[in-house]
């Protein structure tokens, strides 16, 4: 199921699909509101992006073969169809993304049997062009590019800049599920082969089945996420480089899902579940410690306080000390007497 989080004038927003597309909000005090549906029509695999106002721009395509861009402002909300799909192509996943300043579309569809990667710039005269046949529905975008394992089995990207994505530049053979992420001032490539999670061509675990690994930097350590039949497991690490063993989450009873969380023009993947008071990410990333300042004061704050107390407590060390002394004066004044 897709999941996406963004926070539109610092209110924290989950749009996700439950028989079509819907929306809750954070309130300030952390507690997720009750949800309501925006576009019942949508099936899943939607894509999302949030403007610098606030504004959320949304692509789905619905039950009747439509491909339909929608922007919600508020309690406002409008759509339109962009194009009809053929019969015989099936929308599998969806990411929208800005170039200077527009917004372009891609998505994986499956058409006579075949992973398709199909770009589009949004516009008046929207055309939607096929730029390679890949091995899975699964692509991811870092910057200018998007990477994904063509149909051969080769891990690589194309270049996004022009808005027009043309050529394949390989990167890593007999390569899945490739992500890209920003690790101690490095671009590194996290992907599965033979049964086993690499990062940078590194292999760091060897897992059966395992599928779609992700990383989460949280709280100063670094997870490597993946999903195994109901689970998912992880290895952990301090400094991105020496692991620990394979680990596993609990099991809550609840499908695990990847939510896709957008911090100004860049989106993050966590694994995670939804709960009856809103989404669990795991790994415990809090990524709204940024918009909720109720619960701490300001870091000015926080080191002034610290610095009161930890005054204070040097002042009563001080305090006991002399008491100390005195006591040890008074007692030798009494037994001369």
């Amino acid at each position: 199921m897709t999941n996406y989080i963004i926070t539109p004038k610092n209110i924290p927003e989950h749009y996700f699909f439950n028989s079509g597309i819907c929306v809750r909000k954070r309130s300030p005090s952390g507690i997720w509101q009750q949800y309501s549906p925006i576009f019942p029509e949508a099936k899943d695999g939607f894509a999302l992006y949030c403007a610098k106002d606030g504004t959320a721009h949304i692509m789905y395509s619905d039950y009747s073969g439509n491909l339909v861009y929608a922007v919600s402002s508020g309690d406002e909300r409008k759509k339109y169809t962009v194009s009809t799909l053929s019969g015989e192509i099936s929308v599998s996943d969806m990411r929208l993304y800005r170039v200077r300043s527009r917004l372009n579309l891609l998505y994986s569809a499956i058409y006579k049997g075949e992973n398709l990667l199909i770009h589009c710039i949004l516009g008046d005269h929207a055309k939607p062009s096929s730029i390679d046949t890949i091995e899975t529905p699964h692509f991811h975008i870092k910057g200018s590019r998007v990477y994904y394992t063509n149909a051969r089995g080769i891990l690589g990207f194309t270049n996004l800049a022009d808005e027009k994505p043309l050529g394949f530049t390989p990167v890593f053979e007999d390569a899945h599920f490739g992500t890209v992420y920003d690790l101690y001032g490095k671009e590194q490539i996290l992907f599965s082969r033979n049964s086993a999670v690499f990062l940078n061509g590194n292999e760091l675990a060897r897992d059966t089945h395992l599928e779609m690994p992700i990383l989460v930097k949280a709280h100063g350590k670094v997870y490597i996420m993946w999903k195994n039949s109901s689970y998912i497991r992880y290895i952990v690490s301090t400094d991105g480089e020496n692991f620990s063993g394979i680990r596993r989450f609990m099991n809550t009873g609840r499908a695990f899902e990847i939510f896709s969380v957008q911090k100004g023009d860049k989106f993050t993947d966590y694994y995670g579940y939804n709960a009856q008071n809103g989404p669990v990410l795991l790994g415990n990333p809090d990524i709204f410690e940024v918009y909720d300042n109720s619960k701490k004061p300001p870091k000015s704050e926080l080191q002034r306080g610290t610095g009161i107390a930890e005054k204070g407590r040097q002042d009563m060390e001080g305090a006991k000390k002399e008491l100390a002394r005195l006591g040890k004066v008074i007692g030798s004044l009494s037994e001369k007497k």
